[in-house]
């Protein structure tokens, strides 16, 4: 019998990814930290807590959440405030979770330790749990929402769906379960759609720039961009990669509670077991009982809980190329580079960030020199 764990206060499969445009694994699940957010006192070193010394940080000129200042690593951002009650803030989203695991050797255990000794808390904790199995589909789950063949503790719930409407199209769903202001929140989509349609995204967006740079013509510009479009089309009709997203977003004392259990080095598969059990199951309608409590959960609901139950916290192997470091340098620290040397104090001239960039040399590590090697 499995055990049954509640968040009500109560609270290895390593895939490595294939080849491809994606990046998505082929087969197997996991749950990964898709995102992050928490708040230490004024006086400790946020940059300290995360691993990223200050002077690595780019200054935002924005107030935001009602900060007085922030700074970007990447897509990292910490926030502060002259004001002492406010703290310092960082959120990670899910793109910033995959920079910190990557780029800085992640380490979720380590990092929400150094949290919780500085008297941190946590106001989010996302966790994503990757199906490439197709256990369910989001037809099943549509079609038991709309029969209201479910119990939940959530009273409201949303489907959203995008449509062309010139032509048949796969532009994917996204089911909520709970309200945006929920300290628990659940969502399903298709992962695979939502990577395909970044690809193309960026596929267009080079496609673009290349017409322009090569003063291609309005209107065959026109005429290659409705090409393209139906390229993308027939890709995304076409499309029949697996992979399923279920997302647990957790807020306040739901994420210190996600947070306890990660820090426990328990399989957290059975917290996100617990979770779904308690707070949504889709069920099989009965001929003869009319009592909703009483019917069985649907066996496609049982196989996914069960294949999670045993799961541990991973990080996602991301398929990075020195051709995606460079369009990360161009697009987020050339900015800086550039207003580095206009500032006529500092004087920063060529000569000295060629001597920034040997001296960066002596901080590769093995996955930097990996990255050599593959290219």
């Amino acid at each position: 019998m499995q055990k049954q764990i509640s968040l009500e206060i109560n609270q290895n499969q390593e895939l490595v990814p294939p080849s491809s445009n994606t990046g998505a694994q082929s087969t197997g699940q996991r749950i990964l930290i898709d995102w992050l957010a928490f708040t230490v006192p004024s006086w400790v070193d946020i940059f300290d807590v995360l691993g990223i010394p200050g002077r690595e940080w780019v200054p935002i000129d924005t107030k935001a959440l009602g900060y007085d200042r922030m700074f970007m690593h990447g897509q990292m951002k910490v926030y502060q405030s002259d004001r002492e009650d406010m703290g310092s803030h960082c959120e990670l989203s899910g793109h910033a979770c995959r920079e910190y695991e990557f780029f800085f050797d992640g380490q979720w255990r380590e990092l929400i330790k150094r949290v919780r000794n500085s008297n941190g808390q946590f106001s989010r904790i996302d966790l994503a749990i990757d199906d490439f199995d197709g256990l369910f589909t989001l037809e099943q789950v549509e079609q038991k929402v709309k029969n209201s063949e479910l119990i939940s503790y959530f009273r409201k719930g949303r489907i959203l769906e995008e449509f062309n409407l010139s032509d048949k199209d796969n532009l994917g769903k996204t089911i909520y379960f709970g309200s945006p202001q929920s300290r628990i929140r659940i969502r399903m989509y298709d992962k695979a759609i939502e990577q395909l349609l970044k690809y193309q995204s960026s596929l267009e967006s080079e496609a673009i720039q290349q017409e322009s740079r090569s003063k291609v013509s309005q209107t065959q510009r026109t005429i290659n961009k409705q090409l393209r479009e139906e390229g993308y089309r027939r890709e995304r009709l076409e499309h029949s990669q697996i992979w399923n997203r279920t997302e647990i977003q957790s807020r306040d004392e739901r994420a210190d509670s996600i947070s306890d259990y990660i820090l426990a080095d328990l399989p957290l598969g059975q917290v996100v077991f617990g979770v779904l059990k308690n707070y949504l199951n889709f069920v099989e309608p009965s001929l003869t009982d009319s009592n909703k409590s009483r019917w069985e959960i649907s066996s496609f609901w049982l196989v996914f809980l069960g294949s999670v139950e045993a799961l541990k916290l991973t990080t996602e192997k991301v398929q990075t190329s020195l051709k995606k470091i460079k369009n990360w340098v161009i697009k987020q620290v050339a900015p800086s580079l550039a207003l580095l040397s206009l500032d006529k104090n500092l004087n920063v001239n060529l000569e000295e960030l060629v001597e920034i960039i040997l001296f960066a040399r002596n901080r590769l590590k093995k996955r930097h020199y990996a990255l050599l090697q593959a290219s």
